[in-house]
């Protein structure tokens, strides 16, 4: 999953990929996702994304959001 500045990059950065043009990945979903950024070592909270308005947040880490599988660029 991405970092949360990874994932604040894809839903407001210069480029953002929006559910309704994301045209390089398939079968996004105007929702929630995930982050792999706990909100501190010892916390239930986790940070997340949200596409349809470009924001972000934490979050218990019991709720259901999408995930995003990414990868480091080679």
């Amino acid at each position: 999953m991405p970092t949360i500045e990874e994932l604040r990059v894809a839903i407001s950065g210069t480029e953002q990929v929006h559910y309704d043009t994301a045209r390089a990945f398939y079968y996004v979903q105007d929702s929630y996702y995930w982050s792999s950024s706990a909100y501190t070592d010892t916390s239930p909270f986790s940070w997340y994304g949200y596409l349809r308005y470009g924001i972000d947040g934490i979050i218990d880490k019991g709720t259901l959001f999408y995930v995003w599988p990414v990868r480091t660029g080679q």
